[in-house]
């Protein structure tokens, strides 16, 4: 079952996101905090593709490069730190380890021993095999007992006693604190921070869920209303989840082709009719959204003639396929309706 997340004050997030402000200038997030893909072509359009504490979800079909975006980001992910750690949930039973270690040893290109070493980096990664609604939430509440137990030890027992800062107390424990000094607590403050300071700038770990419609839309389908009340609080659970241990956690989800143009469609190009699978209600708790998807490029070279035949070489271009990036939502940046092309 999931398990709900904890009442924060609202003051607390308003002053932490007004602090993330002060200390990156314009852009609320910093720099540390974002995970490119190591395409050119897309990281100098998009900047970023996901983010550590955010959830993120990336909307296409397989064979549109989707998957291919998954993969790159774990690679920039353990190769970025030798402390960094992934699991993947595969719900349809289409990862490729292979793919995976032949894509670090890419990446480890001109290195010594890169097959080796992408082997012992390929340690670093646990996958977890589901076939239905039910086995993702045991996966998630598995990591969640996990990542609890890796950061027992490290925690004191007095701040757990009080509770931190930001949720919300019990009135009595408030009332018997007033008539106490708390010199302990204004000492444990700068700690607190500099602890804070010291997680923004390290990655916990990746999550990839692949893929989230696969075993959300049969239950959807045979119970409407249960079937997305659980879903939501799935996502609420992933998204303390989330928060909680500054991991980077993306989705993948299904794409459906609607020819109902009383819906708008979520792409800026008018001859794209795929649209997410999971609908706005879904999408609503999303911190980062991307839809993939091909289209026709009509910039191809010319078709060349036979000019000694008498053959005109000025002809119609080739319609070569392209597979872009477009961005559906950015809840911290102003990347909305940005695209990008994948090469």
């Amino acid at each position: 079952m999931a398990i709900p997340a904890e009442p924060l004050l609202a003051s607390a997030i308003w002053s932490s996101e007004q602090a993330l402000k002060t200390s990156s200038g314009s852009k609320p997030t910093s720099r540390h905090n974002e995970l490119n893909i190591g395409c050119h072509a897309v990281d100098n359009t998009l900047g970023y593709v996901a983010e550590y504490g955010s959830l993120n979800c990336i909307s296409g079909e397989p064979n549109t490069g989707a998957r291919e975006i998954c993969q790159a980001l774990m690679v920039s992910h353990l190769l970025g730190s030798a402390k960094a750690t992934a699991v993947v949930i595969d719900s349809g039973l289409a990862f490729d380890v292979r793919a995976v270690h032949r894509a670090l040893v890419q990446r480890m290109h001109g290195e010594t021993d890169a097959a080796q070493k992408a082997t012992r980096v390929l340690d670093r990664l646990k996958i977890m095999k589901v076939f239905d609604f039910e086995g993702l939430t045991e996966c998630v509440s598995e990591l969640r007992n996990m990542l609890e137990a890796k950061a027992a030890p490290g925690s004191d027992e007095s701040t757990n006693a009080q509770g931190p800062k930001t949720t919300v107390r019990d009135s009595e424990d408030e009332e018997e604190m007033l008539d106490v000094a708390s010199p302990s607590e204004t000492a444990t403050q700068p700690a607190a921070k500099h602890a804070t300071q010291e997680t923004s700038t390290q990655a916990s770990g990746l999550v990839l869920i692949d893929n989230l419609s696969q075993v959300t839309i049969p239950m959807i389908k045979n119970h409407h209303a249960h079937g997305q009340a659980l879903l939501a609080s799935f996502m609420r659970s992933l998204s303390h989840l989330t928060t909680t241990h500054n991991l980077c956690t993306t989705i993948v989800n299904g794409t459906t082709s609607s020819t109902n143009f009383k819906n708008e469609s979520p792409s800026i190009f008018s001859s794209c009719t795929l649209r997410p699978i999971l609908g706005k209600a879904f999408a609503h708790q999303l911190d980062n959204h991307l839809l993939v998807h091909e289209m026709v490029s009509t910039t191809g070279k010319k078709k060349e003639g036979n000019a000694a035949a008498g053959i005109s070489t000025d002809g119609p271009k080739i319609a070569d396929p392209v597979a872009v990036i477009e961005v559906l939502q950015d809840r911290n940046g102003g990347r909305l309706e940005q695209t990008g092309n994948e090469d």
